[in-house]
């Protein structure tokens, strides 16, 4: 079995650097001098100021952060502050770029879509719950990624990272998310590929998937239960 303890651990820290000493504003004005000093630090490549930003749930940001996000695509920027942009704007609630990392959950490309579960656990939301707890029946298998060699015309390994099946990931993810004393308890920091803990959150999700989408926890299990 698979230990997942230091996958991303760098984006990770990043991540909660970034969430320490954002949250303490004590005025609009104050933010507003915050928020600017924030975002000439994002313009410059920062990703804890990208990710800051995201922290204070100030909407007037969207439009900027959007134009950011935009130009970093078009110029190819470093895909972890690609990312950080795309997860800012999710915090703040911007539709285009919740709709990414729930569609990145569905990728092929495993890294891809690991890399979305944790934006996904970063961002929170009944929307991006639904989708990981969608999950949790995937009977994908994990382990090292692959992706499409065009030379052989198949496929090839591109790391010695091992990488958990999308049923593991779904479970560290909810584990993060649900703040829920009736929720399946997971110890994260030596957590490994363990069936009967993905056994545990679908039994869960079954008994309290109508708090978090439409459709009853019965429909929901019935049409992902492999």
């Amino acid at each position: 079995m698979t230990n997942y303890r230091y996958l991303f651990w760098t984006f990770i820290i990043v991540c909660v650097n970034a969430t320490a000493g954002f949250g303490s504003m004590t005025s609009n004005n104050m933010a507003v001098v915050s928020n600017s000093a924030l975002l000439q630090k994002a313009e410059k490549g920062d990703v804890a100021a990208v990710l800051g930003l995201g922290n204070t749930m100030d909407q007037t940001l969207i439009p900027k952060l959007s134009q950011m996000l935009k130009y970093a695509k078009d110029k190819k920027k470093h895909p972890v502050y690609i990312r950080s942009l795309r997860m800012a704007l999710a915090q703040l609630g911007e539709p285009e770029a919740r709709q990414e990392i729930i569609g990145d959950l569905d990728k092929d490309k495993r890294y891809a879509q690991y890399q979305a579960f944790e934006d996904a656990s970063r961002v929170g939301g009944k929307d991006m719950i639904e989708k990981i707890a969608a999950k949790l029946f995937d009977t994908s298998p994990g382990g090292r990624p692959l992706e499409y060699d065009e030379k052989t015309g198949g496929d090839k390994i591109v790391s010695d990272v091992g990488l958990p099946a999308p049923r593991h990931a779904a479970v560290i993810a909810l584990t993060r998310l649900i703040d829920d004393p009736a929720a399946p308890k997971v110890d994260l920091k030596n957590y490994i590929d363990d069936e009967e803990n993905v056994h545990k959150w679908r039994e869960w999700w079954q008994a309290n998937s109508n708090k978090y989408c439409n459709l009853s926890s019965n429909e929901v299990v019935k049409a992902r239960t492999p």
